[in-house]
């Protein structure tokens, strides 16, 4: 998780933890498309079932499908003052939702408890706003900076 960001009176929280997801998948993309075109001119070598065809089919559809998972993920900036705040949603083609709530619209503002793929504990904070799905605003594997964050937002918030 990355720190909680002040300026004046406002708390900037921002969940960029998606952008590495990006990147992975945008490399993984160029290495299936600069193989392909090697193979497709002749300057791979193919000799008999050393790559078969069928192999390069296989990588495109995982690239396929794991592209549209991945790159379906939105990184969040929470931006946070007494008035109330504004949630920003930014999507690989920096396209961006944003909006705009008061502290009385905030439903639920915590911090939820999951396991990675590891089994180790893994920790989310979500802000759940009237009329809007749940979102995560901060994740990671520290519990304590999390709590720590998303109370300090209560309070400039009057939430809590």
């Amino acid at each position: 998780m990355k720190t909680l960001r002040r300026s004046g009176s406002q708390r900037i929280l921002e969940n960029n933890t998606i952008m590495a997801a990006w990147l992975m998948m945008t490399l993984f993309n160029l290495g299936v498309v600069v193989t392909t075109g090697l193979i497709l001119t002749d300057r791979y070598p193919t000799d008999g079932d050393v790559f078969p065809r069928w192999v390069i089919v296989l990588f495109w559809v995982g690239a396929i499908f794991c592209s549209i998972f991945t790159y379906s993920k939105t990184r969040t900036r929470l931006t946070i003052d007494r008035q109330g705040g504004t949630l920003a949603k930014i999507d690989i083609l920096c396209r961006a939702s944003t909006v705009q709530f008061k502290p009385q619209d905030v439903e639920r503002f915590e911090v939820t408890t999951t396991t990675d793929v590891d089994g180790d504990p893994y920790y989310y904070c979500e802000l759940k706003i009237s009329g809007q799905k749940s979102c995560r605003v901060a994740e990671g594997h520290f519990q304590d900076s999390l709590e720590a964050a998303a109370q300090e937002l209560r309070q400039v918030m009057g939430l809590s």
